[in-house]
């Protein structure tokens, strides 16, 4: 139990340190960020954040990495399941809108990596790319389902589909997070997505 209880203590104190350095991050950029305030935020000593990472680098590759995977995890399971190719889609864009205008936390990981400071360390940078890379091939895979199954619109190939897909979505967390109320009254995430899919739809 003893070892139990220590191990839960340890993620506990993880966990926090990335909770507390998302804050510091979003607040001050990675260059200005220091060691102290995070510990300080996630009330823990020096010690016990080298503990658990080598410095603020793998901190912040932590946070780009881990805590967005965690974030998006249940928005990605919508691309599961036995529907439809393009209905899959659509229900993984729709959670990701609400997901996006939702979730404080989320927009602070995706401003850091769609925008992160020039301090930050080229690892990160290279995160952000793969990210881009890693949606474009699952868009693609998924629109190739869909172009087999003629769902898609005579002409439109499935690179194609999947390349307006990925503009429009980081289009649109774009404007959610450097542009707020971008958008006319009433439009909603639900809407603007239905319009990228009633454009690739057979």
């Amino acid at each position: 139990m003893m070892v139990r209880r220590t191990a839960a203590d340890a993620q506990q104190t993880r966990r926090g340190l990335l909770g507390a350095a998302l804050e510091v991050f979003s607040d001050c950029g990675f260059a200005a960020a220091r060691v102290e305030d995070i510990a300080a935020r996630a009330g823990v000593t020096r010690g016990a954040f080298y503990h658990h990472f080598r410095d603020k680098a793998e901190l912040y590759d932590a946070i780009l990495r881990d805590e967005a995977q965690r974030a998006l995890d249940p928005v990605v399971a919508e691309l599961s399941g036995d529907a439809a190719p393009l209905e899959r889609l659509r229900r993984f864009l729709l959670s990701f809108g609400r997901a996006v205008e939702g979730d404080a936390r989320l927009r602070m990981i995706l401003e850091l990596l769609l925008f992160g400071d020039t301090g930050a360390p080229e690892r990160t940078k290279q995160l952000t790319g793969q990210g881009f890379r890693a949606w474009s091939e699952v868009f693609v895979a998924l629109l190739r389902e869909a172009h087999d199954r003629g769902e898609l619109r005579a002409g439109l190939g499935p690179e194609a589909a999947a390349a307006a897909t990925l503009t429009v979505a980081v289009g649109f967390t774009t404007a959610v997070l450097r542009a707020p109320g971008v958008y006319p009254a009433g439009t909603s995430a639900d809407g603007l997505f239905d319009l990228l899919l009633d454009g690739i739809a057979q």
